[in-house]
C-alpha cells in the first residue's frame, strides 16, 4: 500500500532534479563507465601496499539517505501492521456491533 506525503519540506529519494540544475555534460578528466581509464604503473618497490590508517567514511549525505530509507521501510511495515490489525479487530467485533445496533433500534 503506497504512502503519499504531500509535505514538500521533507525531501524523498524519489525526488527528481529539474533538468536545467545539472551540467549537460561531464568534465573531460572524468572517464565514463563505457571507457577504460588508464592505471598508474604499478611499483613494487616499497613491498605490500599498506591499508590506509582511516576506514572509508561515506558522506553525510550518503548516511541521510540510507537512513531516510531505512526509516521509510520501517515506518510502511509498522502502518501495514497497524493497519492489518485494525482491520482484524473490525472484523471480530462487527457482528456484535451489528447485533447491539439492531437490539437497540427499535421497529417503527
Amino acid at each position: 500500500m503506497p504512502h503519499h506525503y504531500s509535505d514538500s519540506s521533507i525531501p524523498t529519494l524519489t525526488d527528481r532534479v529539474e533538468p536545467g540544475l545539472g551540467s549537460p555534460q561531464a568534465p573531460a578528466a572524468i572517464p565514463r563507465l563505457s571507457e577504460q581509464a588508464s592505471a598508474p604503473p604499478v611499483s613494487h618497490e616499497s613491498g605490500a601496499a599498506s591499508a590506509p590508517d582511516t576506514p572509508f567514511q561515506p558522506g553525510d549525505a550518503v548516511l541521510r539517505a540510507v537512513l531516510q530509507a531505512e526509516l521509510e521501510e520501517t515506518l510502511t511495515a509498522a502502518i501495514d501492521e497497524a493497519v492489518a490489525g485494525i482491520r482484524a479487530r473490525l472484523d471480530a467485533e462487527l457482528p456484535a456491533i451489528l447485533a447491539r445496533v439492531m437490539r437497540n433500534v427499535r421497529p417503527g
